[in-house]
């Protein structure tokens, strides 16, 4: 019996060892991004929709927790490109139990293959969502109304 409690003391022990080995090891490998290889935090890509009516396009991106000036919406050769950074609350250290909410830097680019009004579009940030109106450009053409009098008229 005495043999049997010195070899789970030691197995504890060793255990116990290897906890706090893995432990440094993480700790030091999420406080050097060095010891990753990584030089620039990554970039994500919140969730959007998009869908079009008749007349526009709409552009509907989820990010809470941002202020209004710190997003960067540019419109350029039919690619909407949506970019910012979320930062992360300063808290004390502490030790996450479940951590889904992304920080940093994020970004959106969103290809519209059809004729945009750029002077007519619209950014809006409410109640955590991101809501860009990409305005559809009305062609030259005009159509022709035609009267029951057999007269047309543009």
């Amino acid at each position: 019996m005495f043999e049997e409690r010195r070899i789970r003391r030691e197995a504890t022990s060793e255990l116990d060892r290897v906890r706090r080995e893995v432990d440094r090891l993480f700790e030091q490998m999420t406080n050097q991004n060095e010891w990753l290889g990584l030089t620039q935090p990554r970039t994500w890509s919140p969730p959007s929709d998009v869908y079009e009516t008749e007349t526009y396009f709409l552009v509907r991106v989820e990010i809470a927790g941002m202020d209004e000036e710190a997003f960067d919406v540019t419109f350029a050769d039919g690619v909407l490109r949506i970019r910012g950074t979320r930062e992360e609350p300063e808290a004390p250290r502490r030790a996450y139990f479940q951590m889904e909410i992304r920080y940093g830097p994020f970004a959106v680019a969103l290809r519209i293959n059809q004729p945009i009004d750029a002077d007519r579009i619209e950014a809006r940030y409410e109640s955590g969502f991101l809501t860009v109106t990409l305005p559809k450009r009305v062609s030259g053409e005009r159509r022709a109304a035609v009267r029951s009098s057999g007269s047309v008229q543009l």
